[in-house]
């Protein structure tokens, strides 16, 4: 890293004014004497500024902070392998921020009443809201029929269609609430769309993606099958938007 300093330089301006002869009178004497008395004292004024000069601020070396440290950028957070890491800003309740951004790392769970959680992940996609800080955070394996209770903060079973949904009133509207095959749609769950459906305004369920184009619902491919994003396949990996492969990826074990 470079220091940049603050330099201060004294320039001092001798006037062209005819010389006095010897012995000039004393008015002369006493102006160049106190000339002469001020020049030290903006000297030693200058060096006083330049050494009070505030030093440039450090940035954090990458991958180097821990959770719970503040940040500005996602990759100043140490970033271990299968865990998900990001530079979060915390929230009060009422959804204001509540201090500056900090490294949280995120796990994902398939058991019920883990906490603090924040969100879920469900085949390739992860949602989480704005929170308190939690350095150390919980997303809940919607796959596994659970989502976050986000006036608990605790992962909870997911509910059957017909059931209250919208986080009790919150107006918090999260489709994991009602299961990995369901919707939340006018404050009650409904099954999501099948293979022919129509995903224009609602969410496939998980054996099924949404095509863009078309706006249906479309079966996830096996591997070996052809695909352009990894949504598209049941692993939930296209290797080089050419074919769907099993999925690698190590195991967050912090």
């Amino acid at each position: 890293m470079h220091r940049s300093f603050a330099a201060a330089l004294v320039l001092l301006t001798v006037g062209c004014s005819k010389p006095s002869p010897p012995g000039g009178d004393a008015n002369d004497a006493s102006a160049r004497a106190a000339s002469a008395s001020a020049v030290p004292v903006a000297a030693e004024s200058a060096v006083a500024s330049a050494s009070a000069a505030p030093a440039a601020s450090l940035e954090p070396e990458p991958y180097s902070l821990k959770p719970g440290a503040e940040c500005t950028r996602d990759f100043q957070c140490e970033q271990p392998d299968g865990c998900e890491v990001r530079c979060q800003k915390p929230y009060t309740d009422k959804h204001k921020v509540a201090g500056p951004s900090y490294c949280q790392l995120k796990t994902v769970s398939d058991k019920e009443g883990a906490s603090p959680c924040v969100g879920e992940v469900i085949h390739v996609e992860s949602s989480s809201l704005g929170t308190a800080k939690f350095p150390r955070a919980i997303l809940c394996d919607a796959a596994a029929a659970l989502f976050c209770d986000h006036t608990t903060h605790m992962c909870a079973k997911a509910k059957p269609v017909g059931a209250a949904c919208a986080q009790g009133g919150t107006g918090v509207v999260d489709d994991n609430e009602c299961g990995p095959d369901g919707v939340c749609h006018d404050g009650k769950c409904i099954a999501a769309g099948g293979p022919g459906a129509s995903c224009k305004d609602h969410r496939c369920k998980l054996s099924a993606f949404c095509n863009a184009a078309t706006h249906r619902c479309v079966a996830r491919k096996p591997i070996g099958a052809k695909c352009k994003m990894s949504d598209e396949c049941v692993s939930g990996s296209c290797l080089n938007q050419e074919k769907c492969v099993a999925k690698v990826s190590p195991k967050c074990t912090l």
